[in-house]
């Protein structure tokens, strides 16, 4: 089916339809590249750069006929994989669509294409006295549908708000590859009220509900933008003025710059003062006036004032937070969300818990809150170190949390706190656009949400219940012949050691009740490069474990399904590991562990496997074994009974 899929693809796009090896590593990941041993697979299976709405929809049908999943792209500027092509399939290229189609000067709008780069769409606007309301600081580079597929704010959001709050039209292909426009089409074919609840599904959804080919966004008169620029000891004074300057002098722009980021900077080469750096933009016909208001404001929170030609030089850094990616050669960035005047306990606390770190923030300030991006410098091919940095960033935006914060974005890293981000009616809305236009699933799966998910219809014959004495032969038997075939396998494992037990609760009923317990232990022993123990418990071992694992069945049957990587569930917090501080504390046997981890499950998949349904799923969309379940099982006297390889 694939296969055919693509060749109908290629018939119709030509040379705009790749299958080029390259090409598809190009577009295997975003702003982010990860070590190898995380193994995560986002390869398409082709890449298509379609130029038109029609060839939009027409791709679509393909998709959906063929049940083959799509994943739409703009510039990949973010770092949140919602770009990511994480079950292969087509990765739609959408910079080729890059018209600007019309200038409303009456209704103050302009009308584009999801592949307009920002920049380009604001040196149109100054030709006719316009300018944006507000832009992302990757506008250099980013496109206008990359943005609103993500959500956020950027530059000018203190006066104008997020992109949610530009967006006054929206033309959409749904999955089911109905062109939907808000002026021409009414929101009831959605099952929605109004407009404004279409934009505001449709805005910050990643992608996953429609392909934005039309894009209408408000626009303001061209101004003369003052900056005012100053420089903090302290940053909580730094914080102090903000908030005042925010409320008594009316800025298009606030943001914030950390004494750390401002000194990984002047390592790059930058000039500028390594102290925390307060940038402020005034605009509009009363703009003198709040620049006094706002130095004033400065001086009396014991700040220094930067001379003019500073201010402006600031000012025109403000597209250039990433040059210091240099430095990593990586960049790992946390960016969460929280009221402004928890700032700077976050900051504070985060600088605190980590000094010896290369890293620095940069923040971003609507009216009410402050978007802190903490840059982690990190190199993927140094994997141990990479992963031990990338750990921060889920520290950071739980900390977040607990200052009743949110993450920035979601997109694929950060599913788990989905409910964190967006309310709860806002995600049962999108859940049922989804359930209602992509019956497949096909349109950029594995983010934001899980749906329900179909299960796999299986043969029961020749197939095992997961976790079962016999489903643990199975995989042992399988583990142990591709060891002994594989020679790479036996050099990459040779003298390693490790104990791992996994923890499973919330088993469903029916192996609760077979087990005669409420958690099942998954215990694998590694011994110089050997597999000497891989055992199912009722309790945790006894044997001194390096990792304990915590998770639900429900989570470690995902896993087990290929529908959840274990890597994913730990960012998430979906896995609970324990000495957590061992993770941190020792880098290389973490690192090492990870790749052991992968590669004995990656082994373990190669078992067919059969699951008890979850009790929410529908029974008809598993096949029944013509047994009863317990005659697939052992007296209860015998499930402790440990397997054990010699």
């Amino acid at each position: 089916m694939k296969k055919e899929a693509l060749e109908a693809i290629k018939q119709k796009f030509g040379d705009r339809a790749s299958i080029s090896e390259r090409e598809i590593l190009v577009y295997s990941h975003d702003i982010i590249a990860l070590p190898s041993s995380l193994m995560f697979n986002f390869k398409a299976d082709a890449v298509v750069r379609v130029k038109t709405v029609e060839e939009a929809v027409g791709l679509m049908q393909t998709c959906q006929r063929h049940k083959l999943p799509i994943t739409p792209r703009g510039a990949s500027t973010s770092g949140y994989g919602g770009a990511l092509p994480t079950k292969g399939g087509v990765m739609c290229d959408l910079s080729g669509m890059n018209k600007i189609i019309g200038l409303d000067e009456s209704n103050l709008n302009v009308t584009v294409e999801p592949g307009v780069i920002w920049k380009d769409l604001d040196d149109f606007l100054l030709k006719f006295g316009y300018t944006l309301c507000s832009y992302p600081t990757s506008a250099l580079s980013s496109t206008v549908g990359g943005w609103v597929a993500e959500g956020g704010i950027g530059v000018g959001s203190t006066r104008y708000g997020g992109i949610k709050n530009q967006v006054t039209e929206l033309e959409i292909v749904l999955p089911n590859a109905q062109v939907f426009n808000t002026v021409k089409d009414s929101p009831a074919e959605l099952g929605l009220e109004n407009k404004n609840e279409v934009i505001d599904l449709f805005v910050g959804s990643y992608g996953t509900l429609g392909i934005a080919t039309k894009i209408t966004l408000k626009v303001r008169p061209a101004e003369e933008a003052i900056p005012v620029c100053a420089t903090f000891t302290q940053l909580d004074e730094a914080v102090k003025a903000t908030i005042d300057i925010i409320k008594k002098a009316d800025p298009y722009h606030i943001s914030l710059s950390d004494k750390n980021l401002q000194a990984l900077r002047t390592l790059y080469g930058e000039q500028c003062v390594a102290e925390n750096t307060l940038l402020s933009s005034f605009t509009g016909p009363n703009a003198k006036e709040n620049v006094e208001i706002a130095k004033n404001i400065i001086e009396r929170n014991g700040a220094n004032l930067r001379d003019k030609k500073a201010a402006q030089k600031e000012w025109e850094e403000r597209f250039y937070p990433l040059r210091i990616k240099r430095l990593g050669p990586s960049l790992v960035p946390s960016e969460v969300i929280v009221p402004t005047e928890t700032l700077p306990a976050l900051i504070g606390d985060v600088q605190k818990k980590y000094p010896k770190e290369e890293f620095g923030v940069e923040c971003l300030f609507t009216s009410t809150e402050a978007a802190p991006l903490f840059y982690f410098l990190g190199d993927e091919r140094i994997e141990s170190s990479f992963l031990s940095t990338w750990s921060r960033s889920v520290e950071i935006l739980q900390h977040a949390i607990d200052l009743d914060g949110k993450p920035y974005g979601i997109g694929f890293w950060n599913v788990g706190y989905l409910k964190k981000a967006y309310p709860e009616d806002r995600i049962q809305k999108m859940k049922a656009l989804k359930t209602k236009f992509d019956k497949n699933l096909v349109l950029n799966p594995n983010k934001l949400f899980d749906v329900g998910e179909k299960e796999h219809k299986v043969r029961v014959r020749g197939h095992f219940l997961f976790l079962t004495p016999e489903w643990i032969r199975q995989v042992t038997g399988v583990v142990q012949g591709t060891i002994a075939k594989d020679r790479n396998l036996r050099k990459l494992i040779s003298g390693y050691s490790l104990n791992l037990a996994y923890a499973f609760t919330e088993l469903p009923q029916k192996l609760g009740e077979l087990y005669s317990n409420e958690q099942l232990v998954l215990f694998v022993q590694l011994k110089k490069g050997r597999v000497k123990k891989l055992e199912i418990r009722t309790e945790l071992p006894n044997e001194k474990t390096d990792f304990t694992i915590y998770s639900s069945y429900s989570v470690v049957k995902q896993i087990f399904q290929e529908r959840l990587n274990p890597a994913t569930a730990f960012i998430n917090r979906q896995l609970n590991v324990e000495p957590r501080n061992r993770i941190y504390r020792r880098p290389k046997f973490t690192a090492k562990s990870i790749v052991a981890g992968n590669i004995l499950l990656k082994i373990a998949l190669q078992v067919p496997t059969r699951f008890v349904p979850d009790q929410e799923e529908s029974d008809k969309n598993i096949i029944r074994p013509t047994t009863e379940l317990h005659a697939l099982v052992p007296d209860h006297a015998e499930l402790n009974r440990s397997i054990v390889l010699g």
